[in-house]
């Protein structure tokens, strides 16, 4: 794992901006389909019910991705990467951010992975020095919350019919 580590520490900016950001798009497209295959809890999230395609869409893919990347990435990981070995913090950190996601068992477990995936990257760019880690993983997040706001808000695709 060391040597995948220093492949993507070393790799060109623009190929591991296109790397991270396909490996993203896949890793969310795979956690999505298992939610479609095997649960039917997740419904519309209930604070959002009511509210308008502007304000969901600034509140998913504007605000959340920037408090959240703070919150979960920043804060958590930069303290303990200097107390803990590489990996602890991103499973810290994607533990806590997927508890902030609690609106269903299945819901909990996508949102740990989508947490290691943004954890991952965070902590990568961190080792980097070319490329803002805060900044890039806001990307990520914003993508991923902006297609899912595509499907379900914009095109009504509901993984649970």
């Amino acid at each position: 794992m060391k040597k995948v580590i220093n492949n993507l520490v070393f790799l060109r900016q623009w190929k591991f901006f296109i790397l991270g950001t396909l490996l993203a798009i896949l890793f969310f497209l795979l956690i999505n389909i298992l939610i479609s295959i095997f649960s039917n809890e997740l419904k519309d999230l209930p604070f959002l019910k009511d509210k308008s395609i502007f304000f969901i869409f600034f509140l998913t893919v504007i605000f959340a991705p920037i408090f959240e990347t703070f919150f979960f990435q920043k804060i958590i990981i930069d303290f303990l990467k200097e107390k803990l070995d590489f990996f602890k913090p991103i499973f810290i950190s994607s533990f806590i951010f997927a508890l902030f996601h609690i609106y269903s068992v299945t819901y909990f477990i996508a949102t740990f992975f989508l947490g290691l995936i943004f954890g991952f990257f965070y902590a990568i760019a961190n080792l980097r020095k070319d490329i803002s880690p805060f900044f890039f993983v806001v990307y990520l997040h914003a993508l991923l919350n902006f297609i899912s706001f595509i499907l379900n808000d914009i095109l009504k695709f509901s993984y649970c019919q």
